[in-house]
């Protein structure tokens, strides 16, 4: 913000006394107070803590949260990313979710619960390095999975021994960063250990929680 300052001096002129002859000392102008310009170390700091955060926005906006405050999946769904100036960041594509999926794997150890799987595909704009600029992560400890009541009964479906084994490397969706300009798909397969409930993805670079009920 530009400050004008206006300065008024008051000038004194001596006068010689003629009764006692003395010269009068002048006065001393009055004392103004200023408020210095802010510095550009402070207006940067400022523009860094209103940097903008990222907003899911579906592209079907028919679509809305259940009583756990989750995007019911269904068939499929499909989300844009976008940051509040509109800048498109990134696209997924969320795929129904299928038991017993297909193994790929040379080898895939018998589970101890039920297989799911479903398909992702995730395309992240060059833009998104001015607000994902470590990528966008995508990992299994994202996802949980839920009793019908409503309950965690397992935090990490999809790192069990038979889940991460399933898909060859080929089919499977890479998990971890996935960087600005680039794009992934592939198969996310989880294990759960109920046989009725509810498989929940919690996508936290958009903070969007996406939920498939078996």
């Amino acid at each position: 913000m530009k400050r004008i300052m206006s300065l008024a001096m008051l000038v004194l002129l001596s006068a010689t006394a003629c009764s006692s002859g003395n010269d009068t000392a002048p006065e001393a102008p009055p004392e103004v107070e200023t408020t210095p310009e802010p510095s550009e170390s402070a207006e940067a700091a400022e523009q860094s803590s209103d940097q903008e955060t990222p907003v899911a926005e579906e592209t079907d906006d028919s679509i809305e949260p259940n009583e756990r405050g989750n995007l019911p999946v269904g068939e499929g769904i499909e989300n844009e990313l976008t940051a509040q100036d509109g800048t498109a960041v990134a696209t997924m594509k969320l795929s129904e979710l299928r038991a017993d999926p297909t193994c790929t794997s040379e080898y895939t150890p018998d589970p101890e619960g039920q297989l799911y799987g479903f398909d992702i595909e995730l395309e992240v704009e060059s833009a998104a390095s001015n607000h994902l600029p470590d990528g966008y992560w995508v990992s299994s400890d994202l996802f949980q999975i839920l009793s019908e009541d409503g309950e965690v009964v397992e935090s990490d479906p999809g790192s069990t021994s038979a889940a991460y084994a399933c898909p060859s490397t080929d089919d499977q969706f890479p998990f971890g960063a996935i960087r600005p300009g680039t794009s992934a798909s592939g198969l996310i397969v989880v294990e759960s250990p109920v046989d009725s409930g509810y498989l929940v993805y919690s996508d936290y670079d958009s903070g969007t929680f996406y939920e498939w009920e078996f």
